[in-house]
């Protein structure tokens, strides 16, 4: 199946499901859309439970750096994330998802995506709003 996602702007969400290999080209058309359709702070629920990624960790540094610049070029923060994750893959990828943490927005790890979904709807997380950028004086 690879990857596939909905964007929902009547509840300003993207949700994404990860099932078997996922492929360099499937994250990017991903994040082409969310570009397309303006959906750059909505909050995000990834499946990744049943994931069997072959993406080398070299080319995910480089994917989660491409990802960044993307944000940083919109001039938006990302919304909040939330991604539902086998225990194993959390070892694996622990300095990618550090990467993603490092992002200005709320992010959690879960291994069930039930919990990941009730975290996204809890009136903090629905609420969230980036912090407005210092200026100079």
């Amino acid at each position: 199946m690879g990857l596939a996602w909905t964007i929902d702007p009547q509840r300003a969400l993207v949700s994404v499901c990860a099932d078997g290999d996922i492929e360099r080209l499937q994250i990017a058309a991903l994040f082409d859309d969310i570009h397309a359709r303006d959906a750059h702070r909505f909050r995000r629920l990834v499946d990744a439970t049943r994931a069997d990624p072959t993406l080398p960790l070299g080319d995910a540094y480089v994917m989660a750096a491409e990802i960044r610049e993307r944000h940083r070029a919109t001039g938006m923060p990302p919304g909040p994330l939330a991604v539902a994750v086998e225990p194993d893959l959390l070892e694996r990828y622990r300095p990618l998802l550090g990467m993603i943490a490092a992002t200005d927005r709320p992010f959690r790890l879960f291994t069930d995506i039930d919990s990941a979904a009730a975290w996204l709807e809890s009136p903090r997380i629905r609420n969230w709003s980036p912090r407005p950028a210092r200026g100079r004086c």
